[in-house]
């Protein structure tokens, strides 16, 4: 490829313009290697046909220079000599195609929908109404997550308007035991993911406190007997602290400190500077601790 004066007309234009080569590449984005290559006509030094032809179009408009009769100086590129890549004749297929994930969200949808359909069965059935809460809600998630995974072990039977009742769970006229004692003797490994759910379910703290300070506050918070938070809160800080049996906050400005328990506000602690200690549980606010009077010296 011979670039026929074209470098030498640029260049001439570029030094009336008192332009560096810098200052063209920065404008135009084209390595000043490449517009030097152009200006003294080596076009070994150029990336191929095409791009010389855009680069000193683009270069030429840059200088207000009609391009068209620099490009007619130019080779022009045989589109028709250029050669069209060849298919293989294998081409591997994608593994995650438009029809593995329909397929993937509907089956993810029917387990979720099942899991739930059967937590409201097990929670509705005339057992369930006669457990306590926290016995229907282990009991619902336990049966749920087992008919999800009966369902996934074998995707063919895959049917979520089916009767919800566990799988694996004992028949009817098996004798009455202990919870504990029944899924000691009739679970199986597999049933792990089950058990640690349930134990998750249950461990939903009962106590939730939470403390808003209106101005700058000394606090000690204990939960179940553990520290969970001491320091000073300052105006419009806030913490939120859980327990299962008691919460038990000290204070050292009664005053500059809002309590709300389970998302009820309590009534004001005390005034500004008085030191407060005050114990929660689940039922409410437990009446303060009477400190027996010390007995007089008897000498």
């Amino acid at each position: 490829m011979v670039l026929s004066g074209v470098g030498t007309t640029l260049r001439e234009e570029r030094l009336r313009r008192n332009f560096s080569l810098e200052h063209v590449s920065s404008v135009t984005r084209i390595a000043a290697r490449y517009l030097d290559a152009i200006e003294n006509d080596r076009p070994d030094d150029l990336p191929g046909v095409v791009f010389t032809r855009g680069f000193v179009q683009q270069y030429a408009r840059f200088l207000a220079i009609p391009d068209e009769a620099l490009l007619a100086q130019l080779p022009r590129v045989n589109v028709e000599a250029v050669a069209l890549p060849v298919a293989h004749s294998k081409t591997p297929k994608p593994f995650w195609t438009q029809q593995t994930r329909r397929m993937s969200l509907t089956l993810g949808a029917a387990v979720v929908a099942a899991g739930l359909l059967a937590a409201i069965s097990v929670v509705l059935s005339p057992a369930g109404l006669a457990q306590s809460a926290s016995e229907r809600v282990r009991g619902a998630s336990v049966a749920g997550l087992d008919w999800m995974r009966a369902k996934i072990a074998r995707p063919g039977t895959l049917d979520p308007t089916r009767t919800l009742a566990s799988p694996t769970a004992p028949p009817a006229t098996a004798p009455p035991e202990s919870a504990a004692t029944s899924i000691a003797a009739t679970e199986p490994p597999s049933r792990m993911l089950s058990a640690t759910v349930a134990t998750e379910v249950a461990a939903v703290s009962a106590i939730q406190v939470l403390l808003r300070a209106r101005a700058t506050a000394w606090v000690q918070v204990t939960a179940d007997g553990k520290s969970a938070f001491t320091g000073l809160l300052r105006a419009n800080d806030s913490r939120e602290i859980s327990g299962n049996q008691l919460v038990k906050v000290m204070t050292g400005n009664a005053g500059a400190l809002e309590v709300s328990l389970n998302g009820k506000p309590l009534d004001a602690l005390g005034i500004t500077g008085q030191v407060r200690t005050i114990r929660l549980t689940a039922e409410g606010l437990l009446p303060d601790l009477k400190i027996p009077a010390a007995a007089p010296d008897p000498l």
